[in-house]
Parts: structure tokens; sequence; C-alpha cells
């Protein structure tokens, strides 16, 4: 049974009903998601983290170089016009041998079935139909979902598919809902040839579990997903609700014949260009083994069907089109080695002293947080970025970070001319504590610690009125931020108050 050849109806896991692959089996429903999106299923929010993907005419070039496409309508080519069909609509035995070979398909000696056979009774033929040769009967099912090749009226015949002109020939945007269609029929294999052992699948529910892999994979990130979680995760889900006991029983029975599941899909989604494994680097603190990451053109792809589920994935710019504003804005979603790896591609493209002047004109009116990052990579760049913590010093919510930064480069940079009188001054040092009290908000634990290490002892109310008085708008919250977290309770009590005097203070005229 064929998924839907239209990219616009093609979903991760919602088949038509009507075309249930499952419909009439016995199976639980302890992991049912039919009739749930992907976003409901898994609990996902409204936004998630910015992506970055190559542009379409890379991801069409991508997705025409898979291999699985390539052997997929190879056989189109090879059945249609006009090759015989079974009732059930595939290749007839002495067919499938000679499609097998045409492919390099191996064939086995013995069919493989699913089911044992009785004792007395003749041993099956090598190749009785077109799942004893499970790899063909994949490539098959494969052809007829993407539309390469079409049933005749009576279903005894087949023909080429309309879409043998999309893929690898057509636009950009044709190859890649071909591409688009063979993703959702490599996740519903499972659960489509869960039917031919019913058996064995009798007690586990295979609906979703590949999409259930995507996702966690598209969280994941660069980080990726060692198999071997994988396959614990797909078995969790899969025999989930049986009693520990009966749960193992049923999932060394289906593996024993079919293997892993989890390295299943995954094996099917690399060769289709989905998904890359590789080995865990050694020295990790994960079990080592294979990992799997989403390549290019597996993000893409989810991130269109999350999208059209109500999900905001934001796309980054590329590092050529990005300002300093786009890179501090985007930081906050990004995890630390995403982080770094944006901010030396952006850097790479940019004179040191360009990339400061940059940065440090976002910073300015920026957020403290995205202000702390900007301050952080000009401070990398060293004695480059000299001339623009010089331009800095005139602006208020860089003067004090300006004075640090060019009094240790006249320190530590022989060359470079000391300017009279730059140490910060209390009023800069108040206004670095209000970005920095500002910045840790929303992390008490840290937040605590850090009002311990900057304020010396016994200076507490000098630079509580100090603070009161910074024309820096977060001055009164970040007041009340130490009011609450100060350990000590005197001194917690001053910085309220000193937060009061702060919002009392008429706001300069805009």
């Amino acid at each position: 049974m064929g998924v839907p050849t239209d990219p616009d109806d093609v979903t991760l896991w919602d088949l038509d009903e009507e075309a249930s692959p499952f419909e009439g089996a016995d199976l639980d429903d302890d992991f049912e998601l039919d009739g749930e999106g992907l976003k409901d299923a898994f609990g996902l929010p409204d936004r998630l983290p910015p992506v970055r993907l190559p542009a379409e005419p890379e991801l069409a070039a991508m997705c025409r170089a898979v291999p699985l496409l390539e052997r997929a309508r190879r056989l189109a080519e090879w059945a249609a016009p006009g090759r015989d069909l079974t009732l059930e609509e595939e290749l007839t035995a002495a067919d499938t041998v000679a499609a097998a070979r045409e492919l390099g398909i191996a064939v086995p000696a013995r069919a493989e079935v699913a089911s044992e056979t009785p004792p007395g009774t003749p041993e099956p033929p090598a190749v009785a139909n077109m799942h004893d040769v499970r790899e063909l009967a994949r490539l098959w099912e494969l052809a007829l979902d993407v539309g390469f090749l079409e049933l005749d009226v009576s279903g005894s015949r087949v023909a080429p598919g309309g879409m043998m002109d999309n893929w690898p020939g057509g636009t950009d945007e044709e190859a890649l809902d071909v591409w688009a269609v063979a993703m959702a029929s490599v996740l519903h294999r499972l659960e489509e040839e869960a039917v031919f052992d019913a058996r064995r699948s009798r007690l586990l529910d295979f609906t979703g579990a590949g999409a259930a892999l995507m996702i966690m994979m598209f969280l994941a990130r660069a980080e990726g997903v060692p198999v071997s979680e994988a396959s614990d995760v797909i078995r969790n889900a899969v025999a989930g609700g049986l009693p520990e006991e009966r749960a193992a029983r049923a999932w060394q029975s289906w593996t024993g014949i079919h293997g892993d599941p989890a390295e299943d899909v995954l094996g099917q989604l690399a060769e289709l260009g989905a998904v890359s494994l590789a080995d865990q680097p050694s020295g990790e603190s994960r079990d080592e083994g294979p990992v799997a990451q989403l390549t290019p053109l597996g993000t893409w792809d989810m991130r269109e069907q999350l999208e059209d589920e109500g999900v905001e994935i934001p796309l980054l710019l590329p590092p050529d089109q990005m300002t300093a504003a786009d890179l501090l804005a985007a930081a906050g979603d990004l995890d630390q080695e995403e982080l770094e790896a944006e901010t030396a591609a952006w850097l790479e493209l940019r004179a040191p002293h360009v990339a400061a002047a940059e940065l440090l004109a976002a910073a300015a009116g920026a957020d403290p947080t995205e202000r702390l990052l900007a301050i952080e990579i000009v401070n990398r760049l060293g004695k480059t970025a000299e001339p623009a913590w010089r331009d800095a010093l005139g602006r208020p919510e860089l003067r004090a970070y300006a004075r640090i930064a060019l009094t240790e480069i006249a320190g530590g940079e022989p060359g470079v001319d000391a300017i009279a009188g730059l140490g910060p001054d209390l009023a800069d040092l108040a206004w670095l504590l209000v970005d920095l009290v500002a910045a840790l908000s929303d992390e008490p634990d840290e937040l605590a610690q850090q009002i311990r290490d900057s304020i010396p002892a016994g200076q507490e109310q000098q630079m509580f009125d100090a603070m009161s008085a910074s024309p820096h708008p977060d001055a009164a919250a970040a007041l009340s931020l130490i009011g609450q977290h100060h350990p000590d309770t005197q001194m917690a009590k001053a910085a309220r108050r000193s937060a009061h005097r702060a919002a009392s203070r008429p706001k300069p005229a805009s």
C-alpha cells in the first residue's frame, strides 16, 4: 500500500485512515499516535531553536544524489511498462529473482519466512514472493510510493509513474518533493512490514516509531543520538505498555528474526541521505558506539513538517548575510557548541577590527545578555580591537567595558599607549554589576554566587547607592534581585531600599 505522492498530503505518521496498513491487525494501543500530529504527540513548544540550512539548489543537489532513490528508479525502469503482477500487486517470484539480480541484490538460497515450517511439510521454495527478498520488496514499495511506478486499473500490470520526470530531473522543488515522499515512505516501513509477521507483532505497536527517531535527532541537533539510546527509546515505545517480562520476550522474539528496529530504520534513512551514522569519538562521556545525526536534508524535512503544524523554527542567515545584531540575537537559542561554530564562521568573513566595531555597535543597543556576549567575543580579538574600544569610550553602555579592555591591552600589548585615568570608576562598576545581575536573572544559583563575588564586603551600601543613581534602565530590577538573593539579610534589605530609590527617580526625557 503506497503513501500519497502529493507532498502537500505527506505527514510523518498520519496516512489516510482508509489506507492504514494496520486495518484488522491485532495491535495494542499503548503508543497510539493516529490523529495526532508531531507537536501534540511529543508536547513540543510553539517555538524551537533556529537551524541553518543550505539554499534550495544545494538541498536539491543532495537529494538528486541519493542512492536509494536511484535504485528505486532503476527498478521502476526495469519493471515498467507492462510487467505482470500477482494478486497482491507485486512482482511474481520469477520476476522477483530477475529484478534482484538486475539490481545486484542477494537472493536467499532458501526463503527466510517469518513463520516456521511445520515438521514433515516440504521445504518452501527459495523465493515464493517478493517479501522473501526484503531489500527488493522495500524498493518496490518505495517506487510505488514516490510515483516512479503506477498500477493499471486492474492492478495486474505496472506502468511508469508520473514522478519519473521529477527525479532526478524536474525543478529543484519537484525533486525535493519526491525526496520528501520517500522520507515518509521509509518512516512508515516498520509499520507496514509488521503485518507480514502478525504473530510477533501482535504485542508490539510500531506506529510512529520512525517519526519518534526523527524527533529525537532533530531535538538533539549537532550532538546526535547514540544508536543504542535510540534502540532503547523505540523498545520502550513499542512494548512499553506490557509487563516487563512479557515486553522483553516480545522484543527478543521480534529482533531475533527481524533485527533491531532502530538500527533498521536508521540504516534506511542513511541510504536516503536523511541521517548520517558515525562512530562516537573515544573519550566521550556516553558509551562508545555509532551516533545518528540528521543531515541537512533530514533537518529540512523535519522543519517543514513542524512548521506546518505551527511550530516556529527560524532559519539562521548565512554568515555573510548575518549582522552582528543577528548573531547576538541568535545566541539565546543556540547551545554552546552551535554558538561557537556560528561565531567562528561569522568572524572568519570579517577583518578583526571590522568585526569588533560591528559587535560593539550592536552591543550598545542590546540587552545585557547579548551585550556581555559581544564583549566576550571582542575581548578574544585582543590588540586588533583597540580602535573599536577607543571609539566605545563615548558610549555610556560600553564605557566601563572599554576602560577595562583598553587597560588590559595597554598592560599586555607592547606598542599600545595607555590612556591616562583609564581605570573604571564607581559608576562604571555599578553599570557592569547591573548588566551582570540582569543577564543572570533566570539563573538564581549562579546569581547568588556572583553577588557574593562581585561586591566587596564592607562596600555594599556604596555600590547600591551607585547602582540606584546609574542611568542603566535595569538598575531598579537588578537591585531588587540582589535584595532577593543576597546572603546577608541586612544587605538584602539595603539593596531593596536602593531599588525603591532607583525606581522612584524621574526617568530621563526620551
